[in-house]
């Protein structure tokens, strides 16, 4: 009833608001922009190992030795972008997967209803912030696995005439992208299969309520 108590209560509402959304945001950013950074190093080794041939056996040795240490690093850098953020996506999926499964049931109970709008909108919120991390996962795991793509659609067979041992490294090398570079929460790993079974957890979970209501 008084406007200056309502533009206080306003003022705190739209702060607490801002408080708690910018840094979910800051770091959804930080890590959607690290993930991508690192696909393009993967993407980098890979054209690099597609055209490591030298003029000689020197030059295509020490080529393939800059491939390789350009791919461990990467790799390196997979290995502590997962292990920064580890805890986050673990508390991302884990209150994704409890707001989704309440969520999806106040849809269902509300239909019609002027509050379906929020709870849809809400519902759209969460899910679109779990596929950042789901999608940039799976980008970084699938770019660390096409560098043995690379190395197949590579000039390896020229190597076979020439030097075997550097044929050997290359199966090293295509055995270690197989593993992929894996970005996880503890207990399950952050890529669009995960996400998948997120949403159907979820509907299947308000189902069953809804069967037993």
């Amino acid at each position: 009833m008084n406007l200056s108590n309502y533009i206080i209560s306003y003022f705190w509402n739209v702060c607490d608001a801002l408080g708690v959304a910018l840094p979910t945001v800051c770091l959804d950013t930080l890590f959607c922009s690290l993930s991508h950074n690192l696909c393009a190093l993967f993407q980098i080794a890979r054209h690099k190992m597609m055209h490591f041939e030298g003029r000689n056996t020197k030059e295509t040795r020490e080529n393939l030795k800059h491939v390789f240490q350009l791919y461990a690093v990467c790799l390196d850098l997979g290995h502590f972008l997962n292990e920064y953020f580890r805890p986050l996506i673990f508390a991302q999926f884990l209150a994704a997967s409890l707001h989704l499964c309440v969520l999806c049931y106040q849809l269902s109970a509300n239909i019609l209803q002027p509050a379906l709008l929020f709870y849809a909108a809400f519902t759209a919120a969460v899910v679109g912030q779990v596929s950042i991390y789901c999608f940039c996962g799976s980008s970084v795991h699938s770019e660390c696995q096409l560098f043995g793509q690379a190395i197949y659609e590579s000039s390896w067979p020229h190597l076979m005439q020439e030097n075997l041992e550097l044929v050997s490294s290359l199966k090293i090398a295509m055995m270690r992208s197989s593993l992929g570079c894996p970005i996880d929460g503890y207990f399950f790993e952050a890529n669009r299969e995960t996400l998948i079974a997120i949403v159907r957890t979820a509907i299947s979970y308000v189902t069953l309520l809804r069967s037993l209501a």
